[in-house]
């Protein structure tokens, strides 16, 4: 399998796209401090996208015996927001070239948690899963 290093652009979309949904997302970190208030889940959101940045040079280091250093995203930085669509596809795309690194298995099972999420969200738009029967 070969490895993907994305560039910082990559994490600083994926960072601000889940921050325009912060407050849809917010259980999938039980709510931490502040997660209610004006930019309160910011920083987690930040951590979070770098873990994803580090993991991604991690699993290439690993898979190529290289030793790059993951750079700091600058999160000051304008990125564009990410349509629903293209942010499920990047992280998909994110975690399929994280999967060789073991140090970040929190981060990991997050990105999957974040990407069921929100596939789900689409497909609750769905007109058939609208009209389905539960029971």
């Amino acid at each position: 399998m070969s490895v993907i290093t994305y560039e910082d652009e990559k994490f600083l979309r994926i960072a601000k796209s889940l921050k325009f949904r912060s407050r849809d997302i917010a259980h999938l970190w039980l709510y931490p401090k502040n997660w209610d208030q004006q930019n309160g889940m910011d920083k987690t959101i930040e951590k979070f996208a770098q873990d994803l940045r580090n993991a991604n040079v991690d699993a290439s280091n690993e898979r190529y015996t290289e030793k790059k250093e993951a750079s700091e995203l600058d999160f000051t930085k304008d990125a564009m927001t990410l349509t629903i669509y293209e942010l499920i596809k990047s992280l998909k795309g994110v975690a399929y070239n994280c999967v060789e690194s073991n140090a970040y298995d929190e981060t990991i099972t997050q990105l999957r948690n974040i990407v069921y999420f929100l596939m789900g969200v689409l497909v609750e738009m769905i007109p058939e899963y609208k009209a389905a029967e539960t029971w």
